[in-house]
């Protein structure tokens, strides 16, 4: 689960766009339930 949460954050990070944990939160809310 980690894992997957660190691999979108270096997939928006190689984008060049800036996402909070909230925005993370909402695009994939099946991650944290």
């Amino acid at each position: 689960v980690l894992l997957r949460v660190l691999l979108i954050i270096q997939q928006l990070l190689q984008e060049n766009k800036h996402a909070s944990k909230r925005d993370i939160y909402y695009m994939h809310p099946t991650i944290f339930t």
